[in-house]
């Protein structure tokens, strides 16, 4: 989606930028005003009052780090109930990624170290989400579902963990079904946009199942011409003997759009249509053009969605199920789709604002807040397991599209 910018789950990735330090409170000042006056939808700014403003600038006062700051400042963020808009320090991963998108514009700047895996903090936990193929998470063992709770004996402080050890092994406390291992995992050093690329490319194989060739491949993200020309590479090249093909859509970033479909369609013709609602209601209508798509790869699909397919890659979602093109496995998207702008990224400090900027429909029909459904459902507790039962169903689900 090359207008729009996403926001997803937590990466494990950290980096330190030269700033001039400013405080807390100037920092919150200007998020308070800039938030208040930029927000999509418009009618939200009637939540910035004066009680709240007041209520976190004396919260603020006390806090001495901008990780403090955003433990302050994403709450109410968050009551806000619209995807796009969080106060980012240096343990996110989206401060770094929106960094590659917005200030750098290189895949690979800036660099950050990390181990190769998405986190998500939940009930004051750091579980394992995800691990990026060929990545030192997924060479040392590490699973979904995974709880780190500590590196090399100190708290784990996501991001954070890794500063200053490129190239150096640690050793991951690690909690998995309730028992407590020790892990040891490398930690390396790139660019974050760029470890999602080579994810991908790890990613694509040929699975044989039953005297049927699949080809698989995990789009991670649709955020830099070089995702759309490995897909379009590996479709029309890597999958040409194939009986059949499962892209899996899950996790990583958002960013793509009608020319991330036209590797699995013969033509546009079907397409959606996007609308663009600016903050005072204004919509702009945009139509793809007319294209015919001559090295499309035309076998039967299947497409693995769950909670963490974000922003762009909902829009693919949408595309597959409205068509029919092929069925969607997993669970519903995110429903975190409005278009995002990185404030404060021109700027060298150690904070971003993402925020929600402008609303998108697809076919008139709003995502936000509601997801694109599955065809099948397969659910994916974020728990240890030792096999995919979302990757498994499509097999499955492929294999009978194939002997029909």
């Amino acid at each position: 989606m090359k207008q729009f910018c996403t926001l997803c789950t937590v990466v494990i990735f950290s980096i330190c930028f030269a700033q001039e330090r400013e405080t807390n409170l100037q920092v919150f000042e200007q998020v308070w005003q800039i938030s208040k006056s930029s927000i999509y939808p418009q009618k939200l700014q009637q939540k910035f009052t004066v009680a709240k403003y007041n209520e976190l600038k004396e919260k603020i006062k006390n806090t001495k780090s901008r990780s403090e700051l955003s433990d302050v400042i994403n709450p109410f963020l968050k009551s806000l109930n619209i995807s796009h808009t969080l106060f980012l320090d240096r343990r996110h991963a989206s401060y770094y990624f929106l960094r590659s998108l917005f200030s750098t514009r290189d895949i690979e700047k800036p660099e950050v170290e990390h181990i190769g895996c998405q986190l998500q903090f939940t009930n004051g936990n750091y579980v394992i989400r995800s691990v990026l193929h060929g990545f030192p998470a997924e060479k040392s063992g590490l699973k979904r579902g995974d709880i780190i709770t500590a590196v090399d004996g100190g708290k784990f402080q996501a991001l954070l963990s890794f500063q200053g050890k490129k190239d150096q092994k640690v050793i991951l406390s690690v909690v998995r079904n309730g028992v407590k291992i020790q892990v040891p995992v490398m930690v390396v050093k790139g660019g974050l946009h760029h470890a999602f690329y080579r994810a991908m490319e790890n990613s694509v194989k040929i699975i044989e199942y039953h005297g049927k060739k699949m080809g698989y491949v995990r789009l991670w993200c649709g955020t830099n011409v070089k995702f759309l020309r490995l897909l379009q590479k590996v479709t029309s090249q890597n999958f040409a003997d194939t009986d059949g093909v499962i892209l899996d859509l899950r996790d990583g970033y958002g960013g793509a759009w009608w020319d991330y479909l036209d590797s699995f369609f013969a033509d546009r013709s079907q397409y959606f249509k996007a609308t663009i609602i600016a903050r005072d209601g204004k919509q702009q209508h945009i139509v793809t053009p007319a294209t015919k798509n001559v090295d499309s790869y035309q076998k039967p699909l299947v497409v693995i969605i769950n909670e963490g397919v974000r922003s762009g890659k909902e829009s693919l979602a949408f595309q597959f199920k409205k068509t029919k093109r092929a069925p969607l496995i997993g669970k519903t998207t995110a429903g975190a789709f409005v278009a995002g702008k990185g404030v404060f990224a021109d700027k060298d400090v150690d904070y971003m604002l993402f925020l929600s900027v402008k609303g998108v429909l697809l076919d008139g029909v709003d995502i936000e807040g509601e997801g694109v459904k599955p065809d099948v459902e397969v659910d994916y507790p974020l728990k240890y397991h030792e096999n995919d039962p979302q990757l498994q169903r499509a097999i499955t689900e492929l294999h009978g599209m194939l002997t029909k």
